[in-house]
């Protein structure tokens, strides 16, 4: 029996060489300077999306709400379109028609106001007019 103990140590042992080689190697590798820095790195990302970010978002709804006026489609952050039609500045209040049929209006706070749609973009049915695919039969 002692002879078949010593040929399974002879056996092993060159796994176990292996294992004390690849174990040196880890130690002695450098890390990289890219290794090094990556920490750095995710914390500058962290602190822009954090801190950076919500600064210039909130300077382009400032300059949104400043350059609001009369006549402008808008959108609430409750989903209500309407056109603006008074602006009270000072007390942070703007008007809003809602419904041509009717004219009614409500008023919201300034703050309200998600954004502005333009008047670049032409809707269907004024693009459709434009092009004289208006139906001239319908008499509604």
């Amino acid at each position: 029996m002692a002879g078949s103990s010593a040929l399974s140590l002879a056996a092993v042992e060159p796994f176990f060489a292996a294992l004390a080689l690849l174990a040196a190697d880890a130690k002695a590798a450098d890390p990289g300077i890219l290794q090094l820095a990556m920490p750095f790195l995710l914390m500058g990302a962290l602190f822009f999306f954090l801190f950076l970010n919500p600064r210039n978002r909130e300077k382009q709804f400032r300059s949104m709400l400043d350059g609001l006026k009369a006549n402008d489609h808008v959108v609430t952050i409750g989903g209500v379109h309407g056109v603006v039609t008074n602006i009270q500045r000072e007390h942070g209040r703007v008007t809003l028609r809602v419904d041509d049929s009717t004219n009614t209006k409500m008023t919201f706070n300034i703050t309200a106001i998600e954004r502005v749609i333009s008047d670049d973009a032409p809707t269907k049915k004024s693009a459709d007019s434009k092009s004289g695919n208006a139906k001239s039969g319908d008499t509604k």
